[in-house]
C-alpha cells in the first residue's frame, strides 16, 4: 500500500468493511494497529484482516465466558478454598500481569497482545476452562 500509487486504504473502510454485519468497528483497527510491527512497514491484507478477527474473537470469547460465570465473585481470594489448578492459574495470571506490565512500559504493544492471545488461547481456552468446565457447571 503505498499513498504516492493511490492505492492506500482508509481507516473508516475498514471500520465500515463491507460484507461484515455491521462493519468491523474502531476496536478491530485498534488490533490491527496494536497486532502490527512499527519498526517496519505495517501490511494489510484479507488474510492479515482474518488473522486480527481471529485475535480479537478469541480474546472476546474468553472475556464473554469469564463474565458469565462469576455471579458469585469475592475480590478477596480464598486460597485455602482454591483447588490447585485455580492456584496455578493465579499464579499464571500474576506472571502475566506482570509481563505485560513490562511490555506495556517497553511500549511493546505486539508483545502485550501476543501475551493476552496466547494466554486466552492456550492457558484459559485450552486448558483451565477445558479442565474445569465439570466442577462449573455441576456447583451451579
Amino acid at each position: 500500500m503505498s499513498k504516492s500509487l493511490g492505492n492506500g486504504i482508509e481507516p473508516n473502510s475498514i471500520i465500515k468493511k463491507s460484507g461484515a454485519s455491521s462493519g468491523y468497528g474502531i476496536d478491530f483497527l485498534r488490533t490491527w494497529v496494536a497486532t502490527s510491527d512499527w519498526t517496519r512497514d505495517a501490511s494489510i491484507g484479507s488474510e492479515i484482516l482474518k488473522t486480527v478477527g481471529d485475535i480479537q474473537q478469541k480474546i472476546r470469547n474468553t472475556c464473554r465466558f469469564i463474565l458469565g460465570n462469576v455471579h458469585d465473585y469475592s475480590d478477596e481470594p480464598r486460597l485455602d478454598h482454591m483447588w490447585l489448578i485455580d492456584k496455578a492459574l493465579m499464579d499464571r495470571v500474576n506472571y502475566l500481569n506482570d509481563s505485560v506490565r513490562a511490555a506495556y512500559e517497553g511500549h511493546n504493544l505486539i508483545k502485550v497482545m501476543s501475551l493476552i492471545h496466547h494466554f486466552c488461547t492456550d492457558d484459559l481456552s485450552a486448558f483451565y476452562f477445558d479442565v474445569t468446565k465439570d466442577r462449573l457447571y455441576s456447583e451451579n
